[in-house]
């Protein structure tokens, strides 16, 4: 298995949990309620599994192990993005709390 496989499965697990977050707020905006429970089990998803888990592979390896190796500008410029969005999530997150 490439050894970017299972970060790529990871992935795909995020991108299920981002779709589900994304029909509920979709319909806090029509009127529903939130539910703390809901809201309180999608924080501890992203901070546990998204972000500790998979980022935390990705910055404490992966990224770790590219920076020391001779990379294209370009292919740096999309590692430097990638740990950008991996602080605004997390800035999104404390924001999310924030208001909880």
């Amino acid at each position: 298995m490439d050894p970017r496989g299972p970060l790529m499965i990871e992935h795909r697990l995020i991108e299920k949990m981002i779709e589900v977050i994304s029909r509920e707020v979709d319909q806090f905006s029509r009127g529903k309620q939130p539910e703390p429970v809901f809201i309180d089990t999608m924080v501890d998803f992203i901070r546990t599994y998204a972000d500790r888990t998979h980022h935390g592979k990705e910055e404490e390896i992966m990224f770790k192990t590219l920076a020391e190796k001779k990379m294209k500008p370009e292919d740096k410029k999309v590692m430097q993005e990638l740990i950008k969005e991996h602080e605004l999530g997390r800035a999104m997150v404390r924001a999310i709390v924030g208001i909880l």
